[in-house]
């Protein structure tokens, strides 16, 4: 009975320091920049999503964060096609149409990897 309850407290124990850490680590962390009321990492997000001049905003939004802009779009450069993106993709014709009306178009990494090329290089412009 006593071993139980001391493995009990202990298991309390490292759940409060394992959020105490978090925690830490958030408030650590430095805010991310903000832009017309939304985060870089919103702005990252449109990136991949949107299309042709409706990018127009987006590479505006970029060009204001200038440099902090440059470590967010660099990981965009490498991001990798995970397996279920593939999956997405690879079912996504065959889905009827009730369904694709529910759901998001599948993506396309390159597109994602080749917009933020082309951001990067309108940062270098300046």
């Amino acid at each position: 009975m006593r071993t139980t309850i001391k493995l009990l407290w202990r298991i309390v124990l490292l759940l409060f320091v394992a959020v105490a850490v978090v925690v830490a680590i958030q408030r650590l962390r430095p805010p991310e920049p903000v832009y017309r009321g939304r985060a870089l990492s919103a702005w990252i997000q449109e990136l991949r999503e949107k299309t042709g001049a409706n990018l127009n905003p987006v590479f505006e939004a970029l060009r204001h964060f200038g440099p902090k802009a440059i470590p967010s779009l660099s990981a965009e450069l490498q991001r990798q096609e995970t397996l279920f993106t593939k999956a997405h993709r690879a079912i996504w014709p065959s889905l009827p149409q009730a369904l694709k009306s529910r759901l998001p178009r599948p993506g396309f990494v390159v597109n994602g990897r080749r917009k933020a090329a082309k951001a990067l290089g309108k940062l270098g412009l300046e």
